[in-house]
């Protein structure tokens, strides 16, 4: 038996031996420098002696596996941890958080003891090579998604400047290389598979933008309608938002038909023009001698050119509300009492309103659907 036997390792000792990620001076920058910005990491995981570095320590994990588990991988560990805010671009989805997670997870089995923890690592990180490659896949979609909406939201405003022959070539040979651009990033970043992407993307884009546009339109409406509604039913009824209405009715009726071949134009114009003086409603609100009558029939009126132009969606509702004008004009106005039919009038504007943004949509996904005339004809629509 000796006669000198070593004496038992202390806690420090023992603590000193344990081999973590940390005692690695590179990693421990990586996991724990303060001054380490998020251009200066990602420079560091780029560099190839640390990749090479990283190779050795992945084939402690792995063993004969290593070669599954790219170094790029490992690396990418420490960017997301330290700089995940800027990687996720803010908050993050779902997904980012429980990627982030698994990373938090990894890094803190990494800072215990690796000898005695190299399986749960190899669990650990296999998890995330798998949640990576989901995620990697969905943040590509993201970026199609957005370079997608962004392309078509320039083709929109090609179509739409076209309203405005003066600016148009202008704005037009503006987006034209921007539109290039991006499909040059699309085509880098994922090929003739995200160039498949953004052509698909069209119907998908002018959904959701039209579902967002009925939103905001929505909400405005509501307020909008309380405050005419209100108005209405003052004693005496206060006109005073009526030739507004008129005027963006008329406005919005001329943005549509501007689609049209010059012709068609001129005929379409000339008739509305002749249901729908504005400056006669204005003389009339200005001198207070508007009324209730006027109000009607010149709705009426219009809602019957929205329909000899082929178009309405809701035709029974339309028929409806002409046949209630109708018997309230022939009564002469004698035997209805005051303001009986002022919810008729917003009714009217309503639906005059939803029928002309129903035919704006309509011919504005034909234009798009045929980009070389960028006129509807005859055929494209029934033109009465």
């Amino acid at each position: 038996m000796p006669s000198n036997p070593s004496k038992p390792q202390t806690q420090s000792q023992t603590q000193s031996q344990i081999l973590t990620i940390e005692t690695n001076k590179t990693y421990n920058r990586l996991l724990n420098d303060p001054n380490l910005t998020f251009n200066k990491l990602r420079k560091i995981i780029c560099d190839s002696d640390v990749k090479d570095m990283t190779r050795v320590f992945l084939r402690g994990i792995f063993g004969r596996r290593a070669t599954q588990f790219k170094a790029e991988l490992f690396l990418s560990v420490f960017l997301i941890y330290r700089f995940h805010s800027v990687v996720f671009e803010g908050e993050g989805t779902t997904m980012d958080k429980h990627l982030l997670e698994i990373v938090r997870d990894i890094v803190k089995v990494l800072r215990c003891d690796l000898l005695k923890n190299i399986n749960i690592i190899s669990h650990k990180l296999l998890e995330f090579k798998d949640k990576f490659e989901v995620w990697k896949q969905l943040d590509l979609n993201q970026q199609l998604k957005l370079y997608s909406e962004t392309y078509y939201e320039l083709e929109m405003l090609k179509l739409k400047m076209k309203q405005h022959h003066e600016a148009s070539t202008i704005y037009s040979e503006s987006i034209k290389p921007l539109q290039t651009k991006i499909m040059n990033m699309v085509n880098f970043i994922a090929g003739n598979r995200g160039i498949e992407y953004v052509e698909k993307y069209k119907d998908t884009h002018f959904k959701l933008t039209i579902n967002l546009e009925q939103k905001l339109r929505e909400n405005l409406k509501k307020a909008f309608w309380a405050k005419l509604q209100e108005d209405l039913f003052q004693s005496p009824p206060c006109y005073d938002q009526i030739y507004g209405i008129f005027k963006d009715i008329h406005l919005l009726y001329m943005s549509i038909i501007n689609c049209l071949p010059e012709d068609r134009k001129k005929i379409r114009k000339d008739e509305l023009n002749s249901v729908l003086d504005c400056e006669y409603i204005k003389l009339l609100q200005e001198q207070t001698t508007l009324t209730e009558e006027d109000i009607l029939i010149t709705a009426v009126n219009i809602l019957e050119q929205i329909r000899k132009i082929g178009f309405a969606v809701n035709d029974r509702k339309t028929n409806e509300m002409i046949s209630k004008v109708n018997r309230f004009v022939e009564s002469n106005s004698e035997n209805v009492e005051n303001n009986e039919y002022f919810p008729e009038i917003i009714q009217l504007f309503q639906l005059i309103i939803d029928e002309l943004e129903e035919l704006q949509k309509y011919l504005l996904n034909r234009m798009i659907d045929d980009k070389t005339t960028g006129h509807i004809t005859d055929e494209t629509i029934d033109l009465k």
